[in-house]
């Protein structure tokens, strides 16, 4: 009898899970022409002030 952690289980069931959803075509091929418009890119600024703001944007 093997010994597997519980984190190991957790995988193997999520994979076979993820499997047997693929099998029964509950997944499509990904377009790889979408695939550029998937990506955010990050920019940054620098500005010289004494407090942090974050400010987020999808574009």
């Amino acid at each position: 009898m093997k010994n597997i952690s519980k984190k190991d289980e957790a995988k193997e069931k999520a994979l076979l899970h993820f499997l047997c959803r693929t099998k029964q075509g509950k997944y499509a091929k990904i377009d790889e022409d979408s695939l550029a418009f998937a990506r955010v890119k990050e920019e940054r600024e620098e500005n010289e002030t004494l407090t942090e703001t974050f400010y987020y944007n999808v574009s």
